[in-house]
């Protein structure tokens, strides 16, 4: 027994009894095991499958790339690539129906796309979590609920009026019911994964309107699966027994099965060490679970994605992610789409109907969300665009909506033009999402204006802002050291936003999204730093392998917040630009791309030990250098106030509250003063250190001496003379600020014994050098210097021929490069200036724009 599809060629005998549609083959199926004895092998079910699988997996490939770039969800691209293979364009030809998608290789295509999707649906339910919806707000909740009556509301009166205008309407009046139960659902669901990778994208993932999206479209998907759970019971004879059997199962999944594998789990696993068989048990189960809610009168995948909701979470979790995701996601679950895209014709839409009709129908559908939403956004009194932009999010569609769709024409409640409209309906509503909003948000963000914000504008008794980017855990305890030697204290506190930064990739992970966004810690405990001592405790390990170990430094005058990032390498800067706009940051401290090797030098000549020492491949940690590296381009690039590049060579191997506490160490800086705002914005930190009286800062200033070279505008002839002349003019206004800037700070460490100032007498970059080597740099733990890529001078112009990474300035990368061995880490400092000289500001440096040697 097989329903009829409308794509099925002519060569078969259809015959009507009762509700019963049959469908018999002309001739038997080949047997497999006479494939290399047959005519034409390509006719066997094996080699049509594969085939008909290169080639979705090929169009797959392209049209999500293609639609990736166009900020769109997956979803877009994937029903996209169905239609396009399907009767409406080239699977319409004979020869590709007759060859490529043959009636007789659609049980083995559907058999294998419905496993797909059982997988995938257990996937979504093993990210699921009703945690983030039982904390929601009552405006999430009020958003969710609105959203769920109007659009089904509107749903159903639209299928009815389908069927007033349709020359050949449902025969009853039980089957419109029915049928328009299903557009209902498809209606009134938000699809929650899509719907936050669309976020990410828009990066609103932490914006207050990407908070409220996230739960109420959770909320909505768990109440969708609990209609189309209904409306499939209804079906059935005995439906009362059907929905009462199916709640019975549920209940029973979470109250027993949960406990029993939570039980198993914990007695046949040491330490969460799982293998192959809790993996291969899990599969076996969501088969199981599948066949039980279908016999029960549900649909199979309800019992997978429960099977997914009530696992116990942790390494278990992660190991089924890491085994099966990929292949469910990237091989099996395009055929799915394949399959949908199959059942549907635009020749359906209009057919025996007026296509003004379908128009109209299509526009109110997409309009639901949008009034719902607007309608609560204006009882909670929230701005006009804000209420737009929740409403247009969630418009997204995705896998429940397919699912509830294709059911409906399964048990043919929908016809070939009912499921066509709605199918269109709801690819449009997706589509429409990133556009609209991108305009929206856009129109929003073109009237802020961003403020510069510097450390050297900031008042001594202000709060000092600090955003932390974090790739691994190994940069933790180094920057760890490195807040504390800020000198917080009471009066000028440090506020950290700790950014774990995650690269974003594959279908899944919405569940982890839906926990960074709302991720925010305050945790206090007392400090008292005003007097070098520490109070508070921390883990007795002085290795801190997790970012969570920095809530630990929470107290009267350090706060941190923790914030994950979860976003392609392309666009990751973006974020973290964005986040420090939003948080008023006034450091960004980014880590240098580059590892550390055991003779205290940088280098990617030691990623094969790091790797080894992380359980990775080379080619991999070699990978995650150059996407960290362009991501730190990126943000010194965009940045909306100062950036700190900090490369660490083991920044202290005990912590700063350590050397307070037995008072048996100093924490030795030095100041590498050569001129300009980036420089005077290192200073501008070092200043808020001498004040601990464990850290010893020494200031050296280079001075260029009487045979120093003036720069030679000949010498660099990729740059415009002009812009050029303008930054060996504003070279001589920064000497003037930057001796101002000097007697200053002279003045007010004029008490401190642990400062020592320095000006030493300098010609050429070559005799620079000299001189810091001359420091005993193994003396010191940390060395402070501007970047001075922007600024034009005589002591530094020389090493730019020698530069190997941009980013780090002139002298930054001389010093870092494997030819300064000294073990001593270094802070690269940028003053964030803007374009030309600013309004108001006494500073003026060259912009990349203009200067680019």
């Amino acid at each position: 027994m097989a329903s009829a599809n409308e794509f099925a060629p002519p060569p078969m005998r259809f015959s009507v009894e009762k509700d019963d549609i049959r469908v018999c083959f002309n001739k038997t199926v080949p047997d497999e095991s006479l494939f290399w004895k047959a005519e034409n092998a390509s006719t066997t079910s094996l080699p049509i499958f594969a085939l008909q699988l290169v080639i979705v997996l090929t169009f797959h490939r392209v049209f999500v790339h293609i639609f990736k770039r166009l900020r769109q969800p997956r979803v877009v691209a994937e029903t996209l690539v169905g239609v396009i293979l399907g009767p409406s364009a080239i699977g319409g030809t004979p020869l590709f129906t007759s060859t490529i998608f043959p009636f007789a290789g659609m049980v083995t295509l559907e058999t294998v796309a419905n496993l797909g999707l059982l997988y995938y649906m257990f996937l979504i339910g093993l990210e699921s979590d009703v945690k983030p919806v039982l904390r929601a707000a009552k405006k999430s909740y009020s958003i969710a609920i609105s959203g769920i009556i109007i659009p089904a509301a509107m749903g159903y009166g639209l299928f009815q009026f389908l069927q007033l205008k349709s020359e050949s309407p449902a025969k009853t009046s039980d089957l419109r019911f029915r049928g328009s139960m299903f557009w209902a659902i498809s209606l009134a669901n938000s699809n929650f994964p899509d719907l936050a990778k669309t976020l990410i994208n828009l990066k609103l993932l932490r914006s207050k309107i990407g908070q409220i999206a996230l739960t109420s479209s959770l909320a909505t998907d768990f109440a969708s699966w609990v209609l189309l759970l209904i409306a499939l019971a209804t079906l059935h004879d005995g439906y009362t027994y059907a929905m009462a059997s199916g709640f019975v199962f549920i209940i029973f999944c979470f109250f027993v099965i949960r406990p029993v594998l939570k039980w198993l789990l914990e007695n046949t696993a040491n330490d969460e060490n799982y293998n192959e068989s809790h993996v291969q048990c899990i599969l076996f189960g969501v088969i199981m679970c599948g066949f039980c809610t279908d016999a029960l009168g549900a649909h199979a995948m309800t019992g997978a994605y429960i099977l997914g909701v009530i696992l116990p979470k942790g390494e278990l979790k992660d190991l089924l992610l890491e085994k099966v995701e990929d292949f469910v996601s990237e091989i099996m679950l395009p055929l799915f789409f394949l399959v949908v895209g199959l059942r549907f014709n635009v020749v359906f839409l209009a057919a025996k109907i007026d296509g003004r009709v379908i128009v109209l129908i299509i526009l109110l559908s997409m309009t639901a969300k949008i009034l719902s939403t607007l309608f609560i956004s204006w009882l909670h009194q929230m701005p006009f665009v804000d209420g737009l932009s929740l409403g247009v999010l969630m418009n997204t569609k995705g896998i429940l909506t397919l699912i509830t769709l294709s059911s409906g024409r399964d048990l043919l409640v929908l016809d070939n033009q009912t499921f066509a409209v709605m199918l269109l309906a709801c690819w449009l509503m997706t589509f429409e999402v990133s556009p609209i909003l991108f305009l929206l948000q856009k129109a929003t963000w073109g009237s802020q204006q961003i403020k510069h914000r510097t450390i050297q504008n900031a008042k001594p008794d202000t709060e000092l802002r600090i955003l932390a980017c974090i790739h691994n855990n190994r940069h933790v305890t180094s920057i760890t050291n490195f807040l504390e030697s800020s000198n917080p204290t009471r009066l000028s506190p440090v506020n950290v936003v700790a950014v774990e930064l995650r690269e974003l990739h594959g279908r899944a992970s919405a569940m982890l999204i839906m926990h960074d966004a709302g991720n925010k810690f305050n945790n206090k405990k007392s400090l008292d730093s005003n007097q070098g001592k520490d109070t508070y405790k921390r883990n007795n390990s002085t290795e801190l392998s997790t970012l969570d170990s920095l809530i630990n430094m929470n107290s009267e005058s350090i706060s941190v917040n923790k914030v994950t990032v979860m976003s392609p390498y392309s666009t990751m800067y973006e974020d973290i630009c964005n986040l420090a706009d939003e948080k008023c940051i006034t450091l960004i401290l980014i880590p240098f791309f580059k590892q550390i090797n055991y003779i205290g030098a940088t280098g990617v000549g030691s990623v094969a030990a790091v790797a080894a020492a992380a359980n990775v491949s080379s080619s991999t940690q070699e990978n995650n250098h150059h996407a960290i590296r362009a991501v730190n381009k990126n943000v010194l690039d965009n940045a909306p106030c100062t950036i700190g590049i900090f490369v660490d060579r083991g920044f202290i191997t005990g912590t700063i509250k350590e050397y307070s506490r037995h008072h048996m160490h100093m924490l030795r800086v030095a100041v590498l003063f050569v001129g300009g705002p980036d420089d005077r914005e290192a200073l501008a930190y070092a200043k808020r250190m001498f004040i601990r009286p464990n850290v010893h800062l020494m200031v050296i200033r280079f001075v260029p001496g009487p045979d120093a070279v003036d720069v030679n505008p000949i010498e660099f002839p990729d740059v415009d003379m002009d812009n050029m002349m303008a930054a060996i003019k504003a070279s001589e206004q920064e000497r003037m600020i930057d001796t101002s800037y000097l007697i200053q700070f002279k003045i007010e460490a004029v008490d401190y014994k642990n400062v020592h100032y320095v000006e030493n007498v300098v010609n050429n970059a070559e005799h620079l050098m000299e001189e810091i080597k001359k420091m005993e740099p193994d003396d010191y733990d940390l060395f402070v210097l501007g970047r001075g890529d922007k600024s034009v001078s005589q002591l530094t112009y020389g090493l730019r021929e020698w530069i190997d990474c941009p980013e780090l300035g002139p002298l930054g990368d001389t010093l870092v490069s494997s030819r300064f061995t000294a073990e001593v880490s270094f802070l690269i400092m940028q003053h964030h200036t803007g374009i030309g000289i600013e309004a108001g500001d006494s500073d003026y440096t060259l912009t990349a724009r203009n200067w680019k040697p």
